[in-house]
């Protein structure tokens, strides 16, 4: 470690790669560098980030983490020129990768002077709920909602943890509102339809509506994930572990399928495909769009549910966003049969609600357009039918007197 190098050397030893290839035989580097993922040793394992080279922001790892940031570290100045020379050709955002590992106080300096000239994203990759203050306050625009969100909803589809931890989540995230980034698929994780996780992309796409509404927080959507790719192909390094490689030259069937004389249409899909297609488009496109979504606040029903019945539902999730017009209520039945409901509607949810107790209403359901009249009332149960892994989304708007 050097305060003015750039990077953490070893010297006088080369370095020493675990795989090799007939292609890489003249690669030689020597000194040799510290890799990505803090391995300080200059012999890098198979599953160490060796494609890539640590930088030195000025952290002394080996010396107990003594940081040198005075005068500001070279590599702070050549990352600064880089964020710039990407922004002035309108990059309008940056999806930062492990955050954690560069120290906070770059961030800190850098991403205000980015945002004094550019109007630009800043999304942090992070997986500690502990540090979440910290980067919001450093600038970054959104967080990776992973460990809470990500992880809880995963498991509700995949029937291996309750729904109410959902709800669980969305309110843990409540505190930094707008910032948590939900999503459903991204390249470190498994493919929801991969063997590894639901197996069925119809199946698991409740999980992605309830990531998409839950909240005013953007979401994010996988290349590939609205097509239902599963992953499970044997593409070089990864293997078949239900993941997109990032590390081979690959192309998607799906993907190139959805090429048709020049330009993307549904034109080569299966029906599954042109199915599914159509859901996120109807979700991303007409649905996330609407203010309620958008900006409408938000009630958690499951709570309510769990206190008229006793318990807590393992498989059934039940919200509500509104705003001072109409109510949207949410339903997720992540089980793998059809059931039939009676959601119970909280006295309370009326104060918050512009709908008055029994009073005959308009409801129309997002995904099927159909509509029908409704008098909703904290006295009765709601009945709903659910099938097997769905999400329904019901608009509730009061009829004009």
């Amino acid at each position: 470690f050097s305060p003015v190098n750039c990077f953490y050397y070893f010297p006088d030893q080369a370095l020493r790669l675990e795989i090799t290839s007939p292609e890489a035989a003249n690669y030689h580097e020597e000194p040799a560098r510290a890799s990505g993922n803090d391995c300080f040793s200059p012999h890098v394992g198979q599953n160490d980030w060796y494609e890539t080279i640590k930088l030195n922001y000025g952290v002394d790892y080996l010396g107990g983490g003594a940081q040198h940031l005075t005068p500001i570290p070279t590599t702070w100045l050549r990352m600064r020129e880089i964020l710039f020379f990407w922004a002035e050709k309108g990059v309008d955002g940056f999806r930062c990768d492990m955050v954690e590992m560069v120290p906070l106080a770059f961030w800190r300096w850098v991403i205000p002077q980015l945002k004094s000239r550019f109007p630009v994203i800043m999304i942090a990759e992070i997986y500690q709920p502990a540090l979440y203050e910290g980067y919001v306050n450093a600038g970054f625009d959104y967080l990776y909602d992973k460990v809470g969100m990500y992880d809880a909803l995963r498991a509700a589809a995949c029937n291996t943890g309750p729904a109410w931890a959902v709800s669980d989540a969305a309110e843990a995230g409540r505190h930094f509102g707008s910032r948590m980034l939900h999503f459903t698929e991204n390249h470190d994780e498994q493919r929801l339809a991969s063997d590894f996780v639901v197996g069925d992309a119809e199946r698991a796409f409740a999980a992605t509506v309830v990531a998409a509404t839950i909240g005013t927080q953007p979401f994010m959507l996988y290349f590939g994930q609205e097509l239902g790719e599963r992953g499970m192909d044997a593409e070089g390094f990864s293997g078949v572990d239900g993941r997109t490689t990032i590390f081979d030259y690959w192309s998607l069937d799906k993907l190139q399928r959805r090429i048709h004389e020049g330009a993307y249409d549904d034109e080569l899909l299966n029906e599954e495909e042109r199915k599914l297609l159509h859901l996120h488009a109807r979700l991303l496109h007409d649905i996330c769009p609407l203010t309620i979504i958008s900006e409408g606040a938000y009630y958690d029903l499951g709570y309510a549910q769990s206190v008229a019945d006793g318990f807590r539902h393992e498989s059934h999730l039940a919200y509500s966003r509104y705003n001072d017009r109409e109510v949207l209520i949410a339903v997720a039945n992540f089980s793998p049969d059809a059931v039939a409901l009676g959601l119970r509607l909280p006295a309370h949810a009326f104060n918050a609600w512009p709908l008055r107790n029994n009073v005959a209403c308009r409801m129309t359901d997002l995904f099927s357009g159909d509509f029908s009249l409704v008098a909703p009332t904290h006295q009765a149960p709601f009945p709903l039918t659910l099938p097997a892994h769905s999400c329904r989304l019901l608009l509730i708007s009061p009829l004009a007197s």
